[in-house]
């Protein structure tokens, strides 16, 4: 119910982005036990290239 009700208000535009990416993370967190791996994208691929140039 709670992530229906964060998922009206992100379509009618009344929560921000960061707002929700918290409020999903936090479900993760309660529901798994883990939180969704975040990166910038020059975080993203200086590990992508990182693991192309591995032997």
């Amino acid at each position: 119910m709670k992530i229906a009700e964060q998922y009206e208000q992100i379509s009618q535009r009344k929560l921000p982005v960061h707002t929700v990416r918290q409020t999903l993370t936090t479900l993760a967190r309660e529901a798994y036990g883990e939180t969704f791996p975040s990166a910038t994208v020059r975080q993203f691929i200086e590990a992508w290239l990182k693991s192309k140039n591995a032997p």
